[in-house]
């Protein structure tokens, strides 16, 4: 896989779509997976996002579904661009989550309260159904988001899922690979910087400066 490490050109859109349980909640069956914009490569079986990690192909890349939290191989050929994926980073030696930029190759190695909205995850699913579920699970948020004009977002949190995010804001960025932030003002990315740089290190559920 192809990986580029320089800062954003494109923005994020921040529209609202399917959000991750903030408790378990039991998966979709297979059979109820959407059909709308499938990709050949999900005629497989998907694995559980909390599975070990040792059941995925290092040389394939995944689909992350939110609502069923389950992972599905996609080809780079059905892989949108500026959508979020599941990839194993060769020079972290991990897997990682990462935004596809096409030729460009995969943008950020996202760490711990990276922020995204669901609609980054290629939904394989509607907009008109996303906020179904939404009202038939989270019922006060979905009427928070109507009254706000507020978007859903998915915080990515320390065991590596994405869950819901109880405030709705920008796409957000900490990138494990080079220690940066990025935050979304609009359709603007913007690098968050210290009186020291540009780097820093997640401790103790925060962002703590990191002086080279």
């Amino acid at each position: 896989m192809r990986y580029r490490c320089s800062g954003p050109t494109t923005a994020l859109f921040l529209l609202v779509g399917m959000i991750a349980p903030v408790t378990s909640l039991a998966p979709l069956s297979q059979a109820d997976e959407p059909a709308a914009d499938t990709v050949a490569s999900e005629t497989v079986d998907p694995i559980p996002v909390e599975a070990d990690r040792g059941l995925l192909s290092l040389d394939t890349s995944y689909r992350y579904d939110p609502v069923s939290r389950q992972l599905w191989p996609i080809p780079e050929a059905s892989m949108k661009v500026g959508c979020v994926y599941m990839t194993y980073a060769g020079d972290l030696q991990s897997w990682t989550w990462s935004q596809w930029m096409g030729d460009d190759g995969f943008r950020y190695a996202m760490g711990v309260g990276s922020i995204q909205p669901a609609d980054n995850f290629h939904l394989t699913i509607s907009e008109a159904e996303g906020r179904q579920v939404i009202e038939e699970r989270y019922p006060e948020l979905a009427r928070k988001l109507e009254i706000q004009g507020a978007t859903a977002v998915l915080r990515l949190d320390e065991d590596g899922s994405w869950r819901l995010n109880p405030n709705s804001c920008g796409a957000r960025v900490y990138d494990e690979r080079t220690g940066q932030r990025w935050e979304w003002h609009g359709s603007r990315p913007l690098g968050v910087v210290h009186l020291g740089g540009n780097s820093w290190r997640y401790e103790n559920d925060r962002y703590m400066p990191a002086f080279r």
